[in-house]
């Protein structure tokens, strides 16, 4: 990204690549089961300074491996729920998460949530992973659900 521009480079159904404000190349793809471990130590480190977050550090402590990657299983199963983490080379730098209603009188109805590391930040990794949330084809068709 630059100048406010994304510079974005779709390399397959799943990545996509951009540029930050800094040069470096960022990568966002869909949450897998490896990233369970980069997700949990960047969870801690995000929640250290977060007194806006309704989690904090000693809650992110508290979760297993075994319990994100349930959680990160349930993203990739569950139609109405979507995941995307951003990567600086191997280092897990944000993530971006959407989950619409389960049940039928609330399945117009949805929640988003985004971090990016305290110092990946004024980058614009989350300009970029709001970018690749909205343009994502799976948030296309949950979004024709919505509506």
């Amino acid at each position: 990204m630059t100048g406010g521009k994304i510079e974005v480079n779709n390399i397959s159904a799943d990545d996509f690549k951009y540029k930050s404000k800094s040069g470096k190349t960022i990568t966002i793809r869909e949450a897998k089961q490896q990233d369970a471990e980069a997700m949990l130590a960047a969870s801690s480190e995000v929640l250290v300074d977060a007194s806006y977050m309704l989690s904090t550090a000693e809650d992110a402590k508290k979760v297993k491996l075994t319990d994100m990657q349930k959680l990160i299983e349930a993203f990739t199963q569950n139609p109405n729920h979507i995941q995307f983490i951003a990567e600086a080379g191997n280092t897990l730098v944000g993530a971006i998460e959407f989950k619409n209603g389960e049940k039928d009188k609330i399945s117009h109805q949805g929640s988003i949530g985004m971090t990016v590391l305290p110092t990946y930040r004024n980058h614009g990794i989350g300009k970029a992973l709001l970018h690749t949330w909205l343009t994502g084809q799976k948030l296309t068709i949950l979004l024709r659900k919505c509506v």
